[in-house]
């Protein structure tokens, strides 16, 4: 067997009174736009403008057609919108930089979307079918970490007119309008991400998404502000801090004492059973299909005789 499945565990997050709209359902979106404060609400900025959310994650590439990671799928999903989102806390796919679902053609090998028409960058570069088209040929061509799972589905992508995108698929994949809300079908800004070169760790980051991010200090924070192009209704709180912590620990304190407004990946089960019994904290687990394996590299096994 290539991979051993060891265990299935779930996620928590936890929040202080008074935040509102932390809605992350079972594909982990978590969507900040939708994040308010409330009555009773005492933002740890200090300011109704501004929520700090920490993590344990951190970043490994804020490249859509290299990222891996779930912090940074997350990161790329709130700059950026792929052709089809999720409604905020389920699993429901609706359209996303897409006007509505894509149209399948007979042989089920060729899905048609058509692009709202007000879609733009952050920084005012104009979203067209060729912007994905490059983007696809970008990612296939550079062999990012993200490549093999779209480089399995997708044959060719193809600019029908200036809003209309096929993307060719190399056999029926009935899943394919899930895999078109993956961070993969983020367009890249071509002001920000050459064709020829993999861009892991940009200075900002220039996307079509309810943010931009304007800064990132590895290890410390990210800072998020809205976009002030994003064709969608603008964010409820306009500027969100990522904050990266060492450890569950230095988390759980931190959300406890009000430094932070919300304690997200990875607080682990010892720390949100804890928070469970300190007044003014919201603990909930997400149900979220978050599974560890053991895999093997078969490159060195030799077949049995």
């Amino acid at each position: 067997m290539p991979t051993l499945p060891l265990f299935w565990e779930p996620e928590f997050v936890t929040y202080r009174d008074g935040v509102e709209g932390v809605l992350i359902g079972a594909p982990f979106e978590f969507n900040y736009n939708v994040l308010s404060f409330g009555e009773g609400a005492a933002p740890a900025s200090g300011s109704l403008d501004t929520i700090i959310i920490g993590t344990t994650d951190e970043v490994n590439s804020l490249d859509s057609g290299d990222a891996y990671a779930t912090h940074d799928w997350e990161i790329i999903k709130n700059t950026g919108v792929a052709l089809l989102s999720y409604e905020p806390g389920t699993s429901t796919l609706v359209p996303g930089a897409a006007m509505d679902f894509p149209t399948v053609s007979d042989d089920g090998l060729s899905y048609t979307f058509t692009l709202r028409e007000d879609i733009m960058f952050a920084d005012g570069t104009p979203v067209t079918a060729q912007t994905y088209v490059d983007s696809w040929n970008r990612l296939d061509s550079l062999e990012g970490q993200v490549s093999g799972l779209m480089q399995l589905y997708i044959e060719s992508v193809e600019a029908v007119d200036t809003y209309t995108v096929t993307y060719h698929l190399k056999a029926t994949f009935g899943f394919f309008p899930a895999l078109a809300a993956t961070a993969p079908m983020v367009p890249v800004n071509p002001n920000q991400f050459p064709v020829d070169e993999i861009v892991q760790y940009p200075e900002t980051l220039d996307g079509i998404g309810a943010y931009r991010m304007v800064s990132y200090v590895p290890g410390e924070q990210m800072v998020l502000e809205a976009n002030p192009n994003y064709f969608g209704d603008a964010p409820i709180i306009p500027n969100v801090i990522v904050r990266y912590f060492a450890d569950p620990t230095t988390m759980s304190n931190a959300v406890e004492t009000g430094e932070i407004d919300i304690a997200w990946r990875t607080l682990g089960p010892v720390e949100a059973v804890r928070l469970m019994d300190v007044e003014g904290m919201t603990v909930e687990t997400i149900a979220a299909p978050a599974l560890r394996y053991m895999v093997f590299n078969m490159t060195y096994m030799v077949p049995a005789e």
